[in-house]
């Protein structure tokens, strides 16, 4: 018995056997219905801390407020209903933020307004870290950043506006970093960025300098303008403050080259204009969109000649530069949601021929390029509301193909990398996912089935796989010639998936084929968290040999007692698999066989060489005897032409003792040109041993009556042509005078006449 293990991708033609398919395996399992019913809870807010996920969700009963999971329904509990009673304690969106081993968030008890609160995942270390403004009207912490073990945040005690603050978690520890806008004013007016040690927002101090970028080490004097880049009372207005490195990206506006990028190291001098990209007043990095990738950033720009595409930036002039005119010309493919992962930024941009989709850029020309058209054509898979999350080099994101609706999609980077995480909500309608965050290996997305409204879902480890199955056929069976195998054959499969389980198969069960075909495709398929693979298999059996006939036996004749060669009819041969079997003869046709009797043996061997023979003879008889031949009368031929006469004949015949038809040769064949005279035929008669015999006849061709043969100058109505007349008259005259003598005795001898 011998195995044989075959694998191709791609098939033709398909016969499965065995059972059709598994059951249908989820990817993603509801962690809990937290408001029961088709209406949803909203998690928001999510952050991991200490081996469980934090979110704000509302149950329907308790309003929005903080609650804790582990990934399972047993696990996921309200943490604290810090605002008895149906209304919130908490608000979302906002995003909860981890600083050690405790978590920030605002929230309002119901007495001192929103202010700023603290969690360590257990219901008694949920509390309020301190009523920064006393009474029921709240502070309204707007959480910022985490920068040596402190949160720092905006928030109003009701004196000072909305200034920068800092805390440690404890009361104490909770205090007014800087009164930025002295009075009731606010001074910070945009996100905070940590940038190495230093904390960057931008802030408007006491309506001097506008709107312009501060930065803080966390006390009251290293927090300070860093630099006036519109000179007066005129914003800047910094926004999308991006770190790379120690150094913070943002763009701004001096009042004389308008939004454009620029960069900070903290002091004054190191604040500088990276480059007017649009030169002039005009905007070139209004709305831009940053990421930092490894030591330089990218950033969305337009120099006036395209619309807004995809730069780079080292942080010098010379080294920023437009990436890629993704889509030339003026509309410009307007990239979003910039996000680096592995060895590359992710973002969406269209293209103006495939709509809004995912494309990956390295930084380069040559490295930016579509991922893939998710929604092929026009239709833009993306979605301008959507998000691309980073895990492990690879991202997650919501898209539509254009049939599923709007699900969570994965990519590796490369197109056969994309894929559809799983389809959650069957249907055009998509379960619409909003976010999802890590929760150890596993992962938390919160999407709507059509049935339990928006609610948290867990996603295993495996959810990220890209690679699909390996899947490897065992064709067992006794192996022949050609592929053919000779007995019956059974298929077993193997279905491997190193990184994700095999969640189902179609066609994957052992089969058995047992009927003779040219090719049988029997295919499985496999589905794993890392996508489909098809694997194929073209099985070829063939068990019968084919039938050959041999001719009738050959009898043949030697003039020489050596033998002779013999060219043989051949044998013929079917086959019900093979539609041309060859056929042997041996010995050979054309071989030397000797006198007597050989018996020929014909083998037909199909493609499987399974072979079958029969056995014909050939006998060779001594004859040295000649046929005898007989050839026809002479012919003669009158009054011909002066070149002569086309002549036909009889054939001649001939017989033999053993050859029924000898063959007949003629020197001259019937039908040829004859010449005025006498032409000898010579005939010779040959039989199948080689004796030949031969005969003659004559064929005599008369000149035509007034002809004389004399050649050229004798025309008609020559003197030539005249002589030639009256010769040939004289000639008969004396032709007649001779028939009218009588003949004479004989003279006696010695006597003359």
């Amino acid at each position: 018995m011998l195995k044989r293990r075959i694998f191709s991708i791609g098939i033709t033609g398909v016969l499965a056997m065995g059972a059709a398919a598994t059951a249908r395996a989820q990817v993603a399992s509801l962690v809990k219905d937290v408001q029961p019913g088709a209406n949803s809870s909203f998690p928001g807010g999510a952050v991991e801390l200490n081996g469980a996920l934090l979110l704000l969700m509302d149950d329907g009963t308790a309003g929005v407020e903080p609650w804790r999971t582990d990934g399972t329904a047993a696990g996921t509990t309200l943490l604290k209903d810090i605002r008895p009673g149906p209304a919130s304690g908490a608000f979302s969106p906002q995003q909860l933020i981890v600083s050690g081993n405790i978590a920030f968030f605002s929230a309002d008890d119901g007495t001192t307004g929103f202010e700023l609160w603290k969690t360590d995942g257990t219901a008694a270390g949920t509390t309020l870290v301190k009523d920064i403004r006393p009474g029921a009207i709240g502070s309204f912490p707007i959480l910022g950043a985490v920068l040596g073990g402190a949160l720092y945040f905006y928030a109003s005690d009701g004196t000072n506006g909305i200034e920068l603050w800092k805390s440690d978690g404890t009361s104490a520890g909770t205090t007014l970093v800087k009164d930025i806008r002295p009075g009731s004013s606010s001074g910070p007016q945009g996100p905070l960025t940590v940038a190495g040690s230093t904390l960057y927002f931008p802030a408007y101090d006491d309506g001097t300098n506008g709107i312009e970028l501060w930065k803080s080490d966390g006390t009251a004097s290293g927090t300070v303008l860093v630099k006036d880049l519109n000179p007066g009372s005129g914003d800047s207005n910094p926004t999308s403050l991006t770190a790379v490195g120690n150094a913070v990206f943002f763009v701004a506006d001096d009042g004389a080259s308008g939004i454009e990028l620029w960069k900070s190291d903290g002091t004054p001098a190191g604040t500088t204009l990276v480059k007017d990209v649009l030169t002039g007043s005009g905007s070139g990095a209004s709305g831009s969109a940053l990421a930092a990738f490894g030591n330089i950033l990218l950033f969305t720009a337009t120099d006036g000649s395209s619309g807004v595409e995809l730069w780079r930036s080292d942080g010098t002039a010379a080294g920023t530069s437009r990436v890629m005119d993704i889509w030339p010309g003026g509309q410009g493919s307007d990239p979003i949601n910039l996000t680096a992962a592995g060895a590359g930024v992710f973002f969406l941009a269209d293209d103006g021929s495939h709509g809004l989709e995912l494309w990956k850029s390295d930084g380069t020309a040559g490295g930016t390029a579509l991922v893939k058209d998710i929604q092929p054509g026009a239709g833009s898979g993306g979605t301008t509301e959507g998000f691309l999350t980073a895990f492990g080099g690879k991202v997650l994101f919501p898209a539509d193909d254009g049939s599923h609706g709007l699900e969570l999609w994965k990519s590796d980077g490369s197109a056969s990398g994309t894929l559809m995480v799983e389809d959650l909500r069957p249907g055009a309608a998509g379960s619409s996912p909003q976010w999802v965050v890590a929760l150890g290996s596993t992962f938390v997305s919160v999407q709507d089935d059509g049935a339990a409204g928006a609610e948290p879902w867990l996603l295993p480890a495996w959810a990220l796989d890209t690679t699909p199955p390996a899947v490897t056929p065992t064709v067992a069976g006794t192996l022949g010639g050609g592929g053919f195998y000779t007995s019956d054959v059974t298929v077993t499969w193997s279905s491997v998936d190193g990184d994700s389980p095999i969640l189902r198969t179609t066609g994957c069960s052992p089969s058995t084929v047992t009927a003779d075909t040219a090719g049988m495709t029997v295919q499985c398929t496999a589905v794993s968290g890392g996508g489909t693979t098809t694997g194929s298999v073209t099985v070829k059996r063939d068990t019968a040999p084919p039938a050959v006939t041999c001719p009738a036996n050959v009898t043949t004749f030697s003039s020489s007692s050596g033998g002779r060669n013999v060219n043989l009819p051949p044998a013929t041969a079917t086959d019900a698999i093979d539609p041309a079997p060859t056929v042997a003869l041996s010995p050979a046709s054309g071989s030397l066989f000797a006198t007597g009797v050989t018996h020929v043996t014909a083998t037909a061997t199909d493609a499987a060489g399974l072979g079958s023979s029969c056995v014909f003879d050939v006998t060779v008889v001594v004859d040295q005897t000649p046929p005898v031949v007989v050839c026809p009368a002479d012919v003669t031929v009158e009054d011909a032409a002066p070149g002569g006469a086309t002549v036909s004949y009889a054939a001649a015949t001939a017989t033999d003792d053993h050859d029924p038809a000898p063959a007949l040769s003629y020197s001259t064949p019937s039908g040829a040109s004859f010449p005025v005279g006498e032409t000898t035929v010579d005939v010779t008669a040959r039989d199948v041993a080689g004796n030949a015999a031969t005969c003659a006849f004559k064929v005599i061709v008369n000149a035509r009556a007034g002809g004389c043969g004399c050649g050229a100058g004798t025309a008609r109505g020559s003197p030539a042509w005249s002589f030639a007349l009256l010769a040939f008259a004289l000639l008969r005259v004396a032709r007649g005078r001779a028939r009218a003598v009588p003949a004479r005795t004989a003279a006696p001898a010695g006597t003359s006449t």
